[in-house]
């Protein structure tokens, strides 16, 4: 005698995170005869390329932009632009030959600055959070044969459909800033709003948060700045997705330009703005199955095997947050006025604590003054201004944490001090992982002894369901409702079961 399970296999994929790396990369920019007396703002923006897997090992590549404003004894202005190249190694026992990477990068720092006559050195320290998407095979029994009464449980779990790297281009027209003379110098942040699926197509939601810094058409020109909020709306194609899916999202901006068409001036030109998104995107489908739970033969025992399998939530979630912060410069100087601030970029770490997930941060400021001395020298400081921020959260896993400087002011005050106030937007990109047992297998185990009593009284007591009781006696559940009608569960007092058994020749 013998069991003929009905068994099945799945094959669901996952996103798994691989690690935070960070890179540091020296840059040195020739300045090609421009006599260079200040650095006033280093732009850079990092962007991945390519992603080379093979069994264990995955290359990643990658490009940083990089845009330097600096002035001169004479108080021109030039910016100096250079492109630079990174690689990282990543290591993992999931890393299959040809498996879907998707890294993010973000800048961190920019330190160690030195200028002279000729050049500007200074290095790039970028930070690249790696996923990659693996597959889990589980089996399940849909169904035993009809010798076992058999307890049937829905199971649900995630399983990624589109996984894509993707970037795209925007071109948006702005007003061109007040009494503008010379665009000298562009920066900014991106974020997403909202991610949104359809079928087979993605639409992304967001926000670019740009500042431009330019001279004045006045006698003497003066430095200033403006901001600009350039919403964006992008359609992916993503075929297989539907409006059921989970879909996640993480922008970065990797390119940012600009383009004056027809005459500087306010009522005569337009400024376009060019930006470069990068997306990295991806959409899991919930998916459900009927699977034995549980089962009992009347006359043999059974020998179940299980086994796990996970399923995943990821969830993206916008956050803001108010930071500000101050400064002192040295007792030699007095400062007449802020000009702006030129390009702010963050950095950060994620610790665990029992309230949840504790965020430090550090917001990095440049900010770009003008001294009250006889020839009103041009100077910048960078500001560091840090912050705390708990995210209770404790259910989920934090993956990564994208911070977005939506805007950000400085003031001076009593000469030497300078405020800073900054407005972010925290993007949370949480995960969680839930582990499911499930039986695999099943066989016939050794034959129970008979119960020979045609008629039964058994007491019960702290009985959940009617499955436990039917287990126990080794009886269909129909037939103890049956012949018990009036059964209620839970049952939570002592109670008589009534059993009839009709022995079969």
């Amino acid at each position: 005698m013998a069991l003929t399970p009905n068994c099945k296999q799945v094959d669901a994929k996952l996103r798994k995170f691989l690690s935070t790396e960070n890179v540091t990369i020296p840059v040195n920019i020739v300045s090609n005869g421009f006599s260079i007396k200040q650095v006033l703002s280093i732009n850079a923006l990092p962007s991945v390329q390519n992603v080379v897997s093979t069994n264990g090992n995955a290359d990643v590549s990658g490009n940083i932009a990089i845009k330097v404003l600096v002035l001169n004894e004479d108080k021109e202005y030039r910016v100096l632009q250079e492109s630079v190249t990174f690689n990282v190694h990543l290591q993992d026992v999931d890393i299959l030959e040809n498996s879907k990477i998707f890294t993010i990068p973000k800048l961190l720092e920019v330190r160690s600055i030195v200028a002279n006559e000729n050049n500007v050195s200074f290095n790039v320290v970028v930070g690249l959070t790696s996923y990659l998407v693996k597959s889990q095979n589980f089996g399940y029994i849909e169904s035993i044969d009809t010798l076992a009464q058999q307890k049937y449980n829905t199971i649900e779990y995630s399983d990624v459909t589109t996984n894509l790297s993707q970037n795209f281009e925007l071109s948006t027209e702005v007003n061109l800033p007040n009494n503008a003379s010379n665009i000298l110098f562009m920066g900014g942040n991106a974020v997403l709003d909202n991610c949104i699926s359809n079928t087979d197509i993605i639409t992304l939601n967001g926000k670019i948060f740009a500042s431009v810094i330019y001279l004045t058409n006045e006698e003497t020109p003066k430095l200033k700045s403006q901001n600009y909020t350039i919403e964006f709306n992008q359609e992916v194609l993503a075929t297989g997705v539907t409006n059921e899916a989970q879909t996640v999202a993480n922008i970065t901006l990797s390119g940012l330009s600009y383009e004056v068409q027809g005459e500087l001036s306010g009522s005569k030109g337009v400024l376009v703005v060019k930006s470069t998104l990068d997306a990295n995107i991806l959409a899991c489908q919930k998916h459900t199955i009927e699977s034995v739970a549980d089962a009992f033969c009347p006359k043999y025992s059974l020998n179940f095997q299980t086994s796990n399998f996970l399923t995943q939530n990821n969830i993206l979630e916008n956050l803001s947050e108010k930071v500000d912060g101050s400064l002192t410069l040295s007792n030699d100087v007095r400062i007449d006025k802020i000009l702006c601030v030129s390009n702010t970029y963050t950095t950060h770490t994620i610790t665990k604590s029992e309230q949840g997930f504790v965020l430090n941060g550090i917001v990095f400021a440049n900010v770009i003054y003008q001294l009250d001395d006889d020839n009103n020298t041009v100077g910048a400081i960078l500001a560091e201004l840090p912050f705390t921020k708990t995210l209770d959260n404790q259910s989920n896993d934090v993956d990564d944490v994208n911070i977005c400087v939506k805007e950000i002011e400085a003031r001076s005050k009593r000469v030497k001090d300078i405020d800073i106030q900054a407005d972010l937007v925290l993007t949370i990109n949480y995960s969680q992982n839930i582990s499911q047992s499930i039986i695999s297998n099943v066989s016939l185990g050794d034959k129970l002894q008979e119960t020979y009593k045609p008629l039964g009284v058994y007491i019960v007591n702290n009985v959940s369901e009617l499955w436990d009781v039917a287990k126990s006696l080794r009886i269909s559940p129909e037939v103890v409702m049956a012949q018990n009608p009036n059964l209620t569960f839970p049952i939570t007092q002592p109670t008589n079961i009534l059993i009839y058994r009709q022995r079969m020749q």
